[in-house]
C-alpha cells in the first residue's frame, strides 16, 4: 500500500512556490488526471490551487498545534462561504500537514495597495466595505480573527476580497488555546520526574525549574 505522500505527488502536479513562511512553504498546485498526468489538452478541466505545506516539527517546536487546529477547524466552519478563501482539502503524511486552499490570482491587498500606491475614493470604498462583509462573516461563524491586516485580505479572480490566515483566529474551544498544549507537555514531563526551566513566557505562566 502507497503512503499518503505518494497519494499526494500522484495527485498534484506542482507548477511554482507562491511564498515560504517559518513552518513551511505555499505552492501553485495543479490537480492530475487519474492516470497520473495532467491533461494537455483540456487544461481547464484542471483548475489551479495553492498548497500550504506545514512541517510538523517546526510546529510542534513552537507550541503551534492550537493555531493550527484552529485554522483548520475555521476553514471546515466556514464551508460555502463567500467572504472566506476556502479549503478544498487537508491532508498529512509522517513528516507534513497540506490544506488546499482556492487560488486567488489577485495576490493579497497589500501587493495592491503597492502597485496602485493610492487607490480612488470609489475603489477604496469598495474594498473596505468587502473587508467589512468578511470580518462580519467570521464573527457570524462565531469566530475572532485576530490578524486584521491588508495581507490576510485575498484577491480572487473576479476582482473581490476574501479573508484569509486564521492561525490565530479563536471561537473559545479549548483545543485552540495554546496554553492547554502547554499544560499537558508539562503535565507529561513532571509524570516522568523532570522539570524545565522555561523561557520568559514560560516562567510568567508558572512553568520554571532546571532540567535534571
Amino acid at each position: 500500500m502507497r503512503g499518503l505522500h505518494n497519494e499526494l505527488t500522484d495527485r498534484y502536479k506542482v507548477l511554482k512556490i507562491l511564498g515560504k513562511g517559518s513552518f513551511g512553504v505555499v505552492r501553485l498546485v495543479k490537480e492530475k488526471t487519474s492516470n497520473g498526468f495532467t491533461n494537455q489538452l483540456l487544461p481547464y478541466k484542471k483548475p489551479v490551487y495553492a498548497m500550504k505545506v506545514i512541517r510538523k516539527s517546526a510546529m510542534l517546536r513552537t507550541s503551534q498545534e492550537g493555531h493550527l487546529r484552529a485554522e483548520r477547524d475555521f476553514l471546515v466552519s466556514s464551508e460555502g462561504s463567500r467572504w472566506i478563501v476556502p479549503l478544498i482539502a487537508s491532508f498529512q503524511d509522517p513528516a507534513n500537514l497540506y490544506l488546499i486552499m482556492e487560488y486567488m490570482p489577485g495576490g493579497d491587498f497589500l501587493g495592491l495597495l503597492i502597485r496602485e500606491n493610492i487607490l480612488n475614493e470609489p475603489v477604496a470604498k469598495f474594498f473596505i466595505a468587502e473587508m467589512i462583509l468578511c470580518i462580519e462573516e467570521a464573527h457570524s461563524l462565531r469566530w475572532i480573527h485576530r490578524d486584521i491586516k491588508p495581507d490576510n485580505f485575498l484577491v480572487s479572480a473576479t476582482g473581490h476580497l476574501k479573508i484569509s490566515d486564521f492561525g490565530l483566529a479563536f471561537d473559545g474551544h479549548w483545543s485552540h488555546d495554546t496554553s492547554y498544549y502547554h499544560t499537558h507537555r508539562y503535565s507529561l514531563v513532571h509524570k516522568l520526574g523532570l522539570t524545565i526551566e522555561g523561557n520568559a513566557v514560560d516562567r510568567s505562566e508558572g512553568f520554571q525549574g532546571t532540567l535534571k
